[in-house]
């Protein structure tokens, strides 16, 4: 499963803080076109599901639905296979 959370930072410890809602959307690499996974606000996606709906060279984005909140890394490229 996948979530977004803020990340409490400490000397000692590392503490995932409250969850992010985001929203999931696939890009389609033959067509160069986006679509939204899901019309819900999700705060945990089973990414076996949305693989599910992807083909090879397609990218899963990750975007959240605060604004202030940003994700330096929001794309997972698809690749099957080693």
């Amino acid at each position: 499963k996948l979530t977004v959370s803020k990340v409490n930072l400490g000397c000692q410890s590392t503490k995932a803080g409250k969850g992010i809602g985001f929203r999931v959307a696939i890009k389609n690499d033959r067509t160069n076109t986006l679509w939204m996974y899901s019309p819900k606000v999700l705060f945990e996606v089973n990414l076996q599901e949305v693989l599910k709906k992807c083909e090879e060279g397609d990218s899963i984005l990750i975007m959240t639905v605060d604004q202030k909140y940003s994700l330096s890394h929001h794309v997972i490229e698809v690749e099957w296979g080693c």
